[in-house]
């Protein structure tokens, strides 16, 4: 026997189903976008939490897999600069210029602390390592803080014109 369907699910006499349509709430949670959208700009503290984010997770993994700075942090490290210069807001921008340089010492010091050290024992070991790691890998610092600037630079640009 076929079930008889309630004019509630149509929306043709007046039922809860036709209340819903006519709801404002109910408009607005449709019109509403996906949740997978790009969300809105970062702020100051965004923009560090992705680069400082980015950075602790790519040095724990070079450490889990390498025991130093390899790939893992320069690639995690890269694109959290990217993003973040794609994505800070207009009034933040200075903190998407300072940050990168500081969440990649803060990558190496994660790795700094745990990995074995050549240079010393205790706290000048860390400072040795952290020291040599910068050194090391320095153009890695300096291509991520250019390409945040770059990319804050072409927002402001297109913006002025």
């Amino acid at each position: 026997m076929p079930q008889a369907q309630s004019p509630q699910h149509h929306g043709q006499h007046g039922g809860h189903g036709q209340r819903a349509q006519h709801n404002p709430r109910a408009v607005r949670s449709a019109v509403r976008p996906a949740a997978g959208n790009s969300g809105g700009p970062l702020t100051s503290l965004g923009v560090a939490v992705v680069l400082g984010g980015a950075s602790l997770a790519g040095g724990g993994l070079d450490l889990l897999l390498v025991h130093t700075a390899a790939w893992g942090l320069t690639a995690l490290f890269l694109a959290g600069c990217v993003y973040s210069g794609s994505k800070v807001r207009r009034m933040d921008w200075y903190s998407a210029v300072v940050a990168p340089p500081l969440a990649y010492a803060l990558g190496l010091l994660l790795i700094s602390c745990f990995a074995p050290h050549d240079l010393g024992q205790g706290l000048i070991g860390i400072g040795a390592t952290m020291l040599e790691l910068l050194a090391l890998h320095a153009v890695v610092v300096f291509i991520g803080t250019g390409a945040t600037c770059t990319l804050v630079a072409a927002r402001w640009l297109t913006r002025r014109l």
